[in-house]
């Protein structure tokens, strides 16, 4: 399940705070048994958090300690999303913003993720990069070098991308393995 939260004119501390009372509207709402994007507003979020301790890998991934279920967040501009399912799973939201110079992001990527970046326009460049960090969420890495030097625009074996628009200016992606 993916949630959709804007958090239009809320500062970061009302994020941060958004962040945990969306996790808890999920596991109430055992947002893991469900397929699909729910839009949420703000005021439905309850005012409790759920009480569970949310850990940190590594890498920053997000885990609850013995849960048969995944969860991942991001958020930037008004956005906050988050994805919760029953296999490992990673999730990204950008701000399509004017990239200055987006053949020096573009130079670690695939060839042919780079052509597609560089030629496809903004769409296309936030797509490949939604794609590098929801599969670097969805497996716990970061974004390391063999992440960026992975072709991710295809097939990648034991995972599935779901890229879509989240908004007007908006790309997002979700990495699931299968």
């Amino acid at each position: 399940m993916i949630y959709i939260l804007s958090m239009k004119d809320k500062d970061k501390e009302k994020r941060k705070e958004a962040q945990r009372r969306l996790f808890s509207y999920a596991v109430f709402q055992k947002g893991w048994e469900q397929d699909g994007v729910s839009q949420v507003s703000y005021e439905e979020l309850p005012l409790e958090d759920c009480g569970l301790e949310i850990l940190r890998s590594e890498h920053g991934k997000p885990y609850v300690e013995g849960n048969p279920w995944y969860f991942n967040t991001s958020h930037s501009g008004e956005y906050l999303v988050m994805a919760f399912d029953t296999v490992p799973v990673g999730i990204d939201v950008q701000e399509m913003r004017l990239v200055k110079k987006p053949e020096l992001i573009a130079r670690r990527f695939s060839s042919e993720e780079r052509a597609y970046a560089l030629f496809g326009g903004a769409e296309a460049f936030y797509q490949v990069w939604c794609r590098k960090e929801a599969y670097a969420k969805c497996v716990g890495s970061g974004l390391t070098d063999e992440v960026f030097a992975k072709n991710l625009l295809g097939a990648v074996e034991g995972y599935v991308f779901m890229d879509a628009f989240a908004a007007e200016h908006y790309r997002m992606c979700v990495c699931r393995a299968i």
